[in-house]
């Protein structure tokens, strides 16, 4: 799961783009430190004529003034260079500070993939603890029908059978809605492991697009017909009761 966080997750990848981007000006602040050497080449031309005259005086910089051209070196290295020193500097220092932020997000998506991947565990097996006792109470349910359908009914000890069987049919209901509630919260679960690893939008088959409304670019959210998931090592049979409610038997004559 950290894995997939890692290769999802849009604050890694917005951190490794700002780590390339201070690499690159901590390169270019270390060739500000270098001498430089520089080629300089020069040429001119001057013409002067009176009354406005522009092609005279374009001929007279050509035939009088004559072209003259320069070609030389220049040479520039501060003393102490002690700017660039310290941009350089800065540059390392705001490297180094990214770096630590990277290793800090990284630290805190490993923490949030393990408290929910953790969750999942806890809700599944809160599931399974839930379903088994449904099933108790499905077989007490069971067991105490099949005693109330013995007896005669115009026994004392059916009624005290009747009402144990609307207590124990009660205690199945609690029961199944607590398994519910899990089932809710499990599936909830997934959901935010499926968050925090950055595959939640995948899981809900959403594509993100651009799109000019009003003038103004603005992101387009596009929702595509979601498909069930199977998770076959999670698979919990849900108690027939649910779905099919144990109908009390006919009063017996």
């Amino acid at each position: 799961s950290v894995g997939v966080a890692l290769q999802n997750r849009p604050e890694i990848s917005a951190a490794t783009r700002r780590i390339k981007a201070a690499a690159v000006r901590l390169n270019m602040s270390q060739n500000e430190l270098l001498p430089q050497l520089n080629l300089v080449l020069e040429s001119y031309v001057s013409g002067l004529e009176g009354a406005n005259n522009i092609g005279g005086a374009f001929e007279d910089s050509f035939s009088q003034g004559e072209p003259s051209a320069s070609i030389g070196f220049q040479y520039e290295f501060p003393l102490g260079n002690r700017a660039a020193c310290a941009r350089f500097r800065r540059r390392q220092l705001e490297l180094r500070q990214l770096r630590n932020q990277f290793a800090a997000t990284i630290e805190t998506l490993k923490m949030e993939v393990e408290v929910a991947s953790r969750e999942v565990l806890a809700s599944h097996r809160e599931m399974k603890a839930k379903l088994r006792a449904v099933q108790a109470e499905q077989s007490e349910l069971d067991y105490i029908r099949d005693r109330w359908k013995l007896l005669p009914g115009e026994d004392g000890a059916a009624n005290l059978v009747l009402e144990d069987l609307l207590d124990a049919q009660e205690r199945l209901t609690r029961e199944e809605f607590e398994f519910l509630n899990t089932q809710m919260e499990y599936n909830l679960s997934i959901m935010e492991l499926k968050r925090v690893t950055g595959t939640l939008l995948q899981h809900e088959q959403i594509t993100a697009g651009r799109a000019t409304v009003d003038c103004l670019p603005t992101m387009v959210l596009d929702k595509a017909t979601p498909q069930v998931d199977v998770f076959e090592e999670t698979t919990v049979e849900t108690p027939q009761s649910i779905s099919n409610p144990v109908p009390l038997p006919p009063v017996a004559d």
